[in-house]
């Protein structure tokens, strides 16, 4: 997923948050998102509502790091390919 695919994606997952929350990862009270902890293609059909407050640029900076993790643990054979 390219840079811009990636912020697109993270800006489509906007939701409402309380005003006095803040990012877990820098503190920031701007554009701020709910992140699933477990990834929408693992829950198995089940409802899972596991998430934190981040804001929009580190969401990006996650899902691009969390995006290459992923891509070595597949090319190395510590996990199966993603289906699509």
């Amino acid at each position: 997923m390219s840079r811009k695919e990636k912020r697109k994606h993270v800006k489509e997952h906007k939701h409402i948050i309380h005003s006095d929350a803040k990012c877990i990862f820098c503190g920031s009270t701007k554009q701020l998102q709910k992140h699933h902890i477990y990834p929408r293609k693992f829950w198995k059909g089940s409802d899972n509502q596991e998430t934190v407050i981040i804001c929009d640029h580190c969401h990006l900076i996650l899902h691009t790091m969390l995006g290459h993790l992923i891509d070595v643990l597949i090319n190395r054979g510590f996990m199966p390919p993603l289906s699509k």
